[in-house]
């Protein structure tokens, strides 16, 4: 189970490295808007506000995800300490009446009458 979160939160973090890549890119594309027709200098500037927009969302999310894969973590525990418990749980013992013969003609020729 903490393999899986592991590559959850490397997996995250990955996606973080590339939104800003994305958002370096964009900022550095919007650098040639003086050159740029004014309508592409206009989709270079949403390109930039768009990638900033997702990084910021990107790392946001890393302390909802953090939180998330730790109770993920707990639960996983729990049950598994739970399993392990009723594992060991005691079982019900037989008493010696269950296993008690009963006494009759066949045995001993006679039957015991009290």
């Amino acid at each position: 189970m903490k393999a899986n979160l592991d590559v959850d939160k490397k997996t995250h973090r990955q996606s973080i490295e590339v939104a800003k890549a994305s958002l370096e890119k964009a900022r550095y594309d919007l650098k040639t808007s003086p050159v740029q027709s004014a309508i592409v200098s206009e989709q270079l500037k949403l390109a930039e506000e768009e990638a900033a927009a997702q990084y910021k969302e990107l790392l946001g999310e890393v302390k909802n995800k953090d939180i998330s894969q730790e109770a993920q973590l707990r639960i996983s525990v729990l049950e598994h300490d739970q399993t392990r418990s009723n594992s060991n749980a005691p079982r019900p013992m037989r008493t010696a009446w269950c296993f008690e013969r009963r006494s009759t003609d066949r045995d001993y020729g006679t039957t015991f009458r009290a």
